[in-house]
């Protein structure tokens, strides 16, 4: 016990861990004996490996005296001349823990530059982007307290990952960054198989093993070989899954593109367990919730083996209110967000007056017609999410009414690229007379339900998620009633989606027959896809407006109805 053996990589038998002892005085004897822990999702030619070792294997741990501890273990060159489709092999017996890293890197020009082949983390330090794409700068630069630090030449370095890799920090490391799963003796023991694109024909290839820790438990190697497959052999991933963020409720979608000998077999599995019934290429969870969070990967097996592809991580988040305006200032200011803004002149045809809603007085915005183009920015205030560069799910509800005149006419509500100034005239209108299936109701694409009657004021709302089945996307509302859901063109990042910065209100681009006379007492904008109970409990339009509501945000001093 307190052996300083294992503070650097030792040649050690596997049957040192089939019985207990101590590593130091604080730990439990039996720590080291999960070890040779089996992983039953290890797959390898169609059999389980339940036996990663049966001999002698390298090994080290982080788990001595506490502290810190870093490990460096290098391999001779090997002459490749001649070999290609080069793979790298190993039996991986690595466990996670929260501040540790494993790395595995290689070199074709004698250890001068050095290019990656895997990083484990564990899944919250992977960190990501606004859209939800893996950050491999930000992940190896963010500095932790309680990540490993040492001294070279009297100077202090570590307390970040990136210390700790040869390879140049770039954001060309993120599909090498593979998040693990904290504290499972099972998760990360598996057979790994890397493509090593640059060592084909090279005559010395060379690899690094680093592993970095505060008592973080171990890092073991054995089969350590290299093998030229022949391609279409084995499965090959060409287009990993990505990691995304996801409103809560909404359709989250995985998507693996693979090569090899046909036929391919899937499963999919949540941070290292098989996910039951996920046999295919796309993986659609069609109502997330917190439960679904984690790290995402898809096996990918043929007659000759399987792969395992990197890690994606799902994060999901609530819905917000990023944007409302109410005009009880008799302007455009926001009650949330970002005032409204004028188009051109539309200053000019808009008005504010009160009006009465079910009874009650109400300060309400009324808007003109007969212009060629306008209308009013809305600054959504939303982020990318779903895997996309834009807003891909989101929920657009407003209380408006429109008088007898502009009944069955085409009334532009909403435009989701304000400079598309010669195509579209708007994207969610209420239709004319002869709009399908429903005269006078609200939709997109050529599909319009709920008629509105004139001179009545409605609740509508539309809940978009782009990534959910085609006839899915556009779930439409009027009152709270759920009227119809439909098919919108494209999907994730297609013409639906929200620029990063900014929308149109009740904008449309040709003639002046999309911009009949209207009324609208409050317009909400929701950062996430709003559930069809949600909305129900809005209900239908009043004179106070759009409650926010506590279950989706709660603004300074603005009090608004609960909604649960």
């Amino acid at each position: 016990m307190d052996s300083a053996s294992y503070a650097g990589w030792v040649v050690v038998d596997r049957n040192r861990f089939t019985s207990n002892f101590l590593a130091y005085t604080s730990h439990m004897p039996t720590d080291y004996s999960r070890v040779l822990s089996s992983n039953p999702a290890n797959p390898v030619n169609g059999h389980v490996v339940t036996n990663l070792t049966q001999g002698k294997l390298v090994f080290s741990t982080s788990g001595w005296r506490e502290g810190s501890q870093i490990q460096y273990l290098w391999s001779p060159d090997f002459n490749l001349t001649g070999r290609t489709n080069i793979y790298v092999s190993y039996h991986s017996i690595w466990e996670q823990n929260q501040d540790s890293i494993g790395a595995l890197e290689y070199s074709v020009d004698g250890g001068a530059h050095w290019l990656p082949i895997v990083y484990m983390l564990d899944g919250p330090d992977v960190l990501t982007a606004t859209n939800g794409t893996i950050d491999a700068f930000k992940t190896f630069t963010n500095r932790y307290t309680d990540v490993a630090t040492n001294f070279i030449g009297g100077l202090p370095y570590g307390g970040y990952y990136g210390a700790f890799i040869a390879a140049p920090i770039t954001q060309a490391l993120a599909p090498y960054i593979s998040a693990r799963v904290d504290d499972d003796p099972v998760e990360s023991k598996r057979v790994e198989l890397f493509r090593l694109t640059a060592a084909d024909n090279q005559p010395a290839v060379r690899f690094r093993f680093a592993h970095a820790g505060t008592d973080s438990w171990y890092f073991g190697i054995d089969d350590f070989g290299l093998y030229s497959i022949t391609p279409g052999a084995l499965p090959v991933i060409t287009n990993a899954p990505a990691s995304f963020n996801v409103s809560l409720g909404a359709t989250a979608t995985f998507t693996v593109e693979a090569g090899g000998q046909p036929p391919l077999n899937y499963h999919w599995r949540l941070n290292g367990t098989d996910i039951p019934g996920a046999t295919n290429a796309t993986f659609v969870i069609s109502s997330v919730n917190s439960s679904n969070q984690g790290v995402y990967t898809v096996i990918v097996s043929n007659s000759s083996g399987a792969i395992e592809s990197g890690g994606a991580t799902l994060t999901v988040y609530a819905p917000i209110v990023t944007g409302q305006w109410d005009f009880n200032s008799g302007d455009l200011r926001a009650t949330v967000g970002a005032d409204l803004e004028y188009l051109n002149d539309t200053a000019t045809i808009t008005t504010f007056q009160t009006m009465l809603i079910n009874g009650q007085p109400a300060r309400v915005m009324g808007f003109g017609s007969n212009a060629v183009r306008q209308g009013y920015y809305l600054r959504h205030g939303a982020k990318p999410n779903c895997g996309g560069q834009f807003v891909n799910q989101y929920t657009l509800i407003m209380d408006v009414m429109y008088p007898s005149q502009s009944s069955d006419q085409w009334r532009a509500l909403f435009q989701t690229d304000p400079f598309n100034h010669a195509g579209n005239n708007a994207d969610y209108l209420v239709g004319n007379i002869s709009a399908l299936p429903d005269p006078n109701g609200i939709g997109a694409n050529g599909q319009f339900n709920g008629p509105l009657s004139p001179d009545t004021w409605y609740r509508i709302a539309f809940a978009v998620d782009l990534a959910a089945p085609a006839g899915q996307r556009l779930t439409k509302y009027v009152n709270g009633i759920k009227v119809a859901a439909q098919s919108l063109e494209e999907g994730v990042d297609g013409r639906y989606a929200l620029g990063p910065t900014r929308a149109a209100f009740h904008e449309r681009q040709r003639g002046g027959r999309f911009y009949a006379t209207g009324f609208v007492n409050s317009i909400q904008f929701v950062n996430g896809w709003l559930s069809e109970s949600t909305i129900a409990a809005l209900g239908g339009s009043s004179a106070d407006g759009i409650p926010a509501g506590d279950a989706l945000i709660h603004i300074g001093n603005i009090s608004h109805q609960v909604v649960t």
